[in-house]
């Protein structure tokens, strides 16, 4: 999986932050110049969401939890503040029950 996007949104995590000013960099692309780093592309792309400043989000997908994500942007060294636990919206019954009313 190939992610696009910007070394100053990398750099807003300190594990990219210090990749990116190390000379060894080069060591760690491909044949085409790309960065590789061997993790779960799908909690990267939870990671890289939070370096880009979305709301975390409580489940990603079926398996991938927020401690999953949350363990992974430990790794990457991703910032307290950009790791606000996700909370969960609870709309009452009857709200529910009137758009049942109005959509039929």
């Amino acid at each position: 999986t190939i992610f696009r996007t910007t070394a100053s949104t990398l750099r807003r995590s300190g594990f990219f932050c210090s990749l990116l000013d190390d000379e060894l960099v080069d060591d760690m692309r491909d044949a085409d110049g790309h960065l590789f780093v061997d993790r779960d592309p799908e909690l990267f792309a939870e990671v890289l969401r939070l370096l880009r400043g979305y709301e975390p989000r409580r489940v990603v997908g079926p398996q991938t939890t927020w401690s999953a994500v949350k363990a992974e942007a430990d790794f990457y060294q991703v910032p307290v503040d950009l790791l606000r636990t996700p909370v969960d919206v609870v709309v009452p019954p009857d709200i529910l029950t009137v758009r049942l009313l109005y959509a039929e």
